[in-house]
């Protein structure tokens, strides 16, 4: 319903500037009335400061003092409370970047440095350098350190370069990442990152943890006799006690429950070692004897290697006697002169037989020595040693040996005749007069 439904215009009611116009909701107050406060503080002369100000006059229709319909019941709804700006976060600080150092072993002790980003290093034997490595197979100024965040950038100026990984760096530059080694002449050196061992410790969720541990199944049981050869053949179970050892007993007595037969785990091969074969009764093994040292039926390694090597020594020392023997008596054999023929006496040399020589050709056999010309038995017997010398290097086929042999035969010899024949054999041989 708008205002002017509510409230119709005509020239009657129209009657000036003056003229207020109430709503019938409007309810009439009564005039305020003055508060006369004695305690109020007066400042200047007739000035009353607490006072409430005296009601302005009615404005007229529709003046800024009083809008239209000021008299109408207006519902206010309140607003919602403006929520404060949000703080300005606070500045973030600077990363701080890890440590980094470079560490060296030298014959005086250790050496450390920590290295910073944009700072360069110098590194060599020589007393103006940043880090001092006295060594002769480093140069003066060997190496110049630069670190890059976590990697090193060397720059290699020394004559014997820089080992990484095997390969060698000379007169070059190159970038290695931390943690590293490599070496220098004859030091090695590290880049190590520094360890905080300060740093707070990672803990998982207690209910997790829990959780897992119910989940996990518990292990199987360990087996006693695992990695040992199983026993073979006969029951090995031992029997069962008597019920009675004390004294005697009569009555009837319940029978004796058998144990249940040990469980063993089937043998490795058909040809394993078998620490119980040829015993009587089984044994424990893993029992403890009454004087209190172990009992085992396994033989220890270090015996059974001492075993070999004891064996295997003999059996050298075995081949190289038998070695030495033989080649002792074949050298004595070959070394011995050729043994000379004795004399025979004088009433047997005519019924001796003749001395017939191998020969690779068939030889008329030799006819029978002749007496003894020369009286001396010594020229007998070297004049025979010089004959079997030509004949055994007749057989050989050294014609040249034999004839110079058969020459040293004189023609008084018993053994001319012989010696004759066999340098016709040869046919070029002419013995001496």
């Amino acid at each position: 319903m708008t205002n002017d439904q509510k409230f119709p215009e005509d020239d009657k009611t129209r009657i000036g500037m003056g003229v207020e116009f109430f709503s019938p909701d409007r309810k009439p107050q009564p005039p305020a009335t003055p508060v006369n406060d004695s305690e109020k503080t007066r400042i200047g002369s007739g000035l009353d400061i607490g006072r409430p100000e005296p009601p302005a006059a009615d404005a007229g229709f529709d003046s800024p003092q009083r809008p239209r319909f000021a008299g109408e019941q207006v519902t206010i709804t309140p607003q919602a409370p403006v929520a404060p700006p949000p703080r300005p976060a606070p500045p973030r600080p600077p990363i701080r970047e890890e440590d980094l150092f470079f560490e060296a072993e030298t014959a005086a002790g250790a050496v450390e440095m920590p290295l910073s980003s944009g700072l360069r290093l110098t590194v060599g034997r020589d007393t103006t350098q940043d880090i001092i490595l006295d060594d002769r197979t480093l140069s003066r100024e060997h190496l110049v350190l630069e670190r890059r965040g976590d990697k090193v950038v060397i720059q290699v100026l020394g004559l014997n370069g820089l080992v990484h990984n095997g390969i060698t760096h000379k007169s070059t530059t190159i970038e290695i990442a931390a943690p590293a080694a490599f070496t220098v002449g004859r030091i090695l050196c590290r880049l190590r990152k520094k360890i905080d061992t300060n740093a707070t410790l990672f803990m998982a969720d207690p209910a997790e943890f829990a959780k897992a541990q119910q989940q996990q199944p518990a292990p199987p049981p360990r087996d006693p006799f695992a990695g040992h050869p199983a026993p073979r053949g006969g029951d090995f179970r031992q029997p069962a006690p008597p019920p009675f050892p004390g004294g005697d007993f009569s009555g009837d007595t319940s029978a004796p429950q058998a144990e249940p037969a040990p469980a063993f785990p089937p043998a490795s091969s058909r040809n394993a070692f078998d620490d119980f074969e040829g015993q009587s009764s089984w044994e424990d093994p893993f029992s403890q004897p009454a004087d209190g040292g172990l009992k085992s039926g396994f033989p220890s390694q270090k015996t059974g290697i001492s075993r070999y090597l004891l064996l295997g020594g003999a059996a050298l020392l075995g081949i190289l006697l038998v070695v030495a023997l033989v080649l002792f008596f074949t050298r004595d054999k070959d070394d011995a002169p050729p043994k000379a023929p004795t004399a025979p006496p004088p009433a047997a040399q005519q019924a001796a037989p003749p001395l017939v020589a191998p020969a690779p050709a068939v030889a008329p056999p030799a006819p029978a020595a002749p007496a003894q010309s020369d009286g001396d038995p010594k020229n007998y017997n070297l004049h025979g040693r010089f004959f079997n010398e030509a004949y055994r290097y007749y057989n050989e086929g050294n014609y040249t040996m034999a004839c110079d042999y058969l020459k040293d035969i004189p023609a008084t010899s018993a053994f001319r005749e012989r010696a004759e024949n066999l340098a016709q054999q040869m046919g070029n041989c002419k013995l001496n007069d």
